[in-house]
């Protein structure tokens, strides 16, 4: 129980149920439906972001992909290599540099999605969850755009599924990810320190959680 915390409808009776979650199962017909949703919203986005011209500081950023360096007057590294492995692929076409938002604006959601199912235990609200991360109208925007921002929310997203793998269901491999997503977003942009800040704040003023810090 050390380092768990449990709802407050929970009974000595299903405690062990809590510490102790089935498998996250895929074959859900509401997990079906998302990941058809988030599918069909990825290759609309696809589409829109193929026909838009690039606006002025997404050329800034597709023009560091072509001078690759540690680091950027603006921001880390991390975008434009983004935008160069794309390139690899399909070389200057709108679609292949704005592809990286894109695709990890939907990781972001599909994330948002697997996290509410796992602090509520209801794939109802994990869906609508998931729903309201993608229709959320600055959420969409940055998604059709390349910039920093789509990156930073995916990685910060991962970095709090992780967070809560780690404290509320202890496990402990969960930690090293957590290395690896903020890693990822610090390379991103230097905002995401504040994830690290957030979470030793919430261990500080959580009594239950405090063992965590030693």
């Amino acid at each position: 129980m050390d380092g768990q915390l449990l709802p407050m409808h929970t009974t000595l009776e299903n405690v062990s149920t809590c510490q102790n979650k089935a498998p996250y199962k895929i074959n859900s017909p509401v997990t079906r439906w998302f990941m058809a949703l988030v599918a069909l919203v990825t290759i609309l986005r696809l589409i829109i972001a193929s026909a838009v011209p690039l606006g002025g500081d997404e050329a800034y950023y597709w023009l560091w992909s072509k001078h690759l360096s540690l680091g950027y007057y603006d921001h880390p590294p991390l975008i434009s290599l983004l935008i160069y492995l794309f390139g690899l692929a399909g070389g200057d076409a709108i679609v292949f540099v704005r592809m990286a938002s894109v695709l990890l604006a939907s990781l972001a959601a599909w994330t948002t999605f697997i996290l509410a199912e796992r602090v509520t235990g209801s794939l109802r609200t994990a869906f609508i969850a998931g729903l309201l991360t993608m229709a959320c109208p600055i959420f969409a925007a940055k998604a059709l755009e390349i910039s920093p921002d789509s990156p930073l929310v995916a990685f910060s997203m991962l970095y709090v599924f992780t967070a809560y793998m780690a404290i509320f269901e202890n496990r402990r491999i969960y930690w090293l990810w957590m290395g690896v997503w903020f890693g990822l977003a610090i390379l991103t942009k230097l905002t995401a320190f504040l994830l690290p800040v957030s979470l030793a704040a919430f261990l500080i003023t959580s009594p239950g959680h405090r063992g965590f810090l030693k």
